[in-house]
């Protein structure tokens, strides 16, 4: 059967053997493949057992196997099964117990016992028991059994006596059980305490409860993905004395505990517990990497915080400078305040177009209408000026933070690399490096394009937020036009006026003379417009002016740079931009470091 795990598998063995070479680490990570690679099979296919399995696990001497011979109705099977702290093959040799015998059984540490299912206690479901030996067992084979048939049962009875529950030892029992449905069995038990807790007592929580909470509290930190039952509690029957009445209150207990859990709940241990067994050996590669090779560990880190760093600090770069965020709002404002402003409120709108392009320039201009030709270069500059500004900005908002980032790879991480390809040196060896070792490698950020695009959406957003409604800009130019005609009436008036008067005596006949028309010269109506023009500038600099406030140009560009932040956060956390090697080195070291963190 093809195990799907076997691709992540051998980029493990892949990146470990391209980085470490022929060292004790290597080999290590190798064995913990192996041991991966069977636990899988096992948790997929069960070791051909169609039935359920139910495993006892441990310690050493904490009275797995009397847990295991109450669920078995069979004497006969029962008493063959060995125990005692002393007997050697109760230590190393993993026991099934149940109606089918599992595939590919291996003599030399395992052990099959028939037994019928009407023979063995009533769970509501048929099912193959485990014993297994002590996991912190001396004999370290022993101890091997024990974790490799942890991946092969989804319900597991974690048995524990009463003086070890606050042991560290249970911590990493409970580690084992991860992804499976565990029950915890306490042995040993004094009766005393049983009859306290059974009473309620008056003074709070007893010292059972209290090591009880310890217990569970410990468990459920280091195996977050096991579900755990309510534990039951084995009396100290040697102290009692009578073996069988305890046994017949541990299994009513047992069977009141698992009660209710159907086929689909515990069918649905396998996905947990084969996440579990990947997320053990993430851990502990990463881990072994990490005290075994530190040096590794340290060039990736810091590589790492480097490439995480960098499109935060170009959005900085970029949006944070405030000349350059400030002129682009600017120069929105100005665009978006001609732009609305409906096009009948003339020449309103057309002294808007010009003072938006001589921006910076309004006293030249007033100038060069008094005819100053000095003023008139000037403005003509200030304009040419301002385009090129509006052009850099608008280059900086739409292709700024690529070349930012760009630069920045170049300069902030080119450093880093290069000390990750010497530390890689130092842990092979002169003699043991590749021929490619020293390549020099290149590293791109992806999501760039997505950032972007967002970022001028988000900019966009801002300058929305808190533009000027329609109806205001519509008032703006109505009193703008207003202060133009009031003032350039007169002549115009006066003009046609004469005109008028003429026109109507020529059509009575009374006017044959042309000379009775007026005679309007340019000067003056040149005259006119400048003077008339001049107040409705001075109007239009003030609405520019209040338009482009310092206060609210403010107000969005920290709005901007906060949503752009977040933006910035946003996609790094669900992997859009992240940091991606043209050099097989970095993605092995950067995939096997980052294994523990994924755990």
């Amino acid at each position: 059967m093809v195990n799907p795990n076997d691709s992540f598998v051998q980029r493990i063995r892949n990146a470990t053997h391209a980085l470490l070479g022929d060292q004790v680490v290597t080999h290590q990570i190798d064995e913990w493949c192996d041991q991966y690679l069977q636990q899988c099979v096992a948790i997929q296919a069960g070791r051909g057992v169609s039935l359920i399995s139910i495993a006892i696990v441990g310690a050493k001497g904490q009275g797995k196997t009397w847990v295991a011979r109450q669920l078995i109705l069979d004497p006969r099977v029962a008493n063959a099964l060995p125990t005692g702290v002393l007997s050697s093959e109760a230590t190393t040799h993993l026991h099934w117990i149940g109606p089918t015998p599992p595939d590919s059984l291996d003599l030399h540490c395992e052990r099959y016992h028939g037994c019928r299912s009407e023979d063995m206690l009533d769970l509501e479901h048929p099912y193959m028991l485990l014993d297994t030996p002590g996991i912190t067992d001396d004999n370290l084979e022993a101890a091997k059994i024990a974790k490799d048939a942890l991946a092969l049962s989804p319900i597991k009875l974690l048995v524990v006596r009463r003086d070890q529950l606050r042991s560290a030892i249970t911590s990493q029992l409970a580690n084992f059980t991860e992804g499976a449905i565990c029950v915890p069995v306490i042995t040993c038990v004094p009766l005393p305490e049983l009859d306290t807790k059974a009473a309620g007592g008056t003074s709070g929580k007893s010292r059972l409860d209290e090591d009880l909470h310890h217990f569970c509290l410990a468990m459920q930190g280091s195996a977050p993905r096991t579900r755990f039952l309510a534990p039951v509690l084995v009396p100290d029957f040697e102290a009692d004395g009578d073996e069988s009445k305890v046994g017949k209150r541990f299994a009513s207990q047992l069977q009141a505990s698992l009660k209710g859990e159907s086929l689909e709940q515990i069918a649905a241990t396998r996905a947990n517990r084969l996440s579990a067994a990947t997320s053990r050996l993430r851990h502990r590669v990463g881990r072994l990497l990490e005290t075994q090779v530190p040096q590794l560990s340290a060039a990736v880190g810091r590589l790492r915080l480097e490439a995480d760093a960098l499109p935060s600090k170009a959005i900085e770069a970029v949006l944070g400078s405030k000349n350059i965020l400030h002129s682009a709002i600017r120069s929105r404002l100005r665009a978006q305040l001609i732009a609305e402003t409906s096009m009948m409120w003339f020449p309103y709108r057309t002294v808007l177009t010009i003072l938006g392009v001589t921006h910076g320039a309004w006293d030249r201009l007033l100038l060069s209408l008094s005819g100053s030709v000095p003023s008139i270069f000037g403005t003509f500059v200030a304009w040419a000026r301002n385009i090129r500004q509006s052009n850099n900005v608008q280059w900086e908002m739409n292709e700024g933070i690529r070349d930012r980032l760009n630069r920045q790879i170049q300069d902030r991480l080119e450093p880093v690399q290069a000390q990750f390809h010497r530390a890689v040196k130092q842990m092979r060896g002169a003699s043991d490096e590749p021929t490619n070792l020293i390549a020099t490698p290149t590293i791109r950020l992806s999501g760039i394009e997505e950032l972007q695009s967002r970022s001028r959406t988000v900019f966009e957003w801002g300058l929305d937020r808190n533009k000027n409604s329609w109806l205001t800009l519509q008032v703006f130019g109505l009193v703008g036009s207003l202060i133009f005609w009031m003032l350039m009436s007169g002549p115009i008036v006066a003009i046609y006026r004469e005109y008028l008067s003429a026109s109507y005596e020529t059509l009575l006949g009374d006017n044959t003379s042309v000379n009775r028309f007026p005679h309007a010269s340019p000067s003056l109506l040149f005259t006119s417009v400048i003077i008339s023009i001049l107040p409705l500038m001075i109007y239009s600099m003030i609405v520019l002016s209040w338009n482009q406030r310092g206060s609210k140009i403010n107000r969005i560009a920290e709005a901007t740079y906060a949503e752009e932040l977040k933006l910035v956060e946003e996609l790094q956390s669900t992997g859009v931009i992240s940091l991606h090697y043209d050099d097989a080195l970095l993605e092995h070291a950067e995939f096997l470091i980052r294994n523990e963190h994924r755990s």
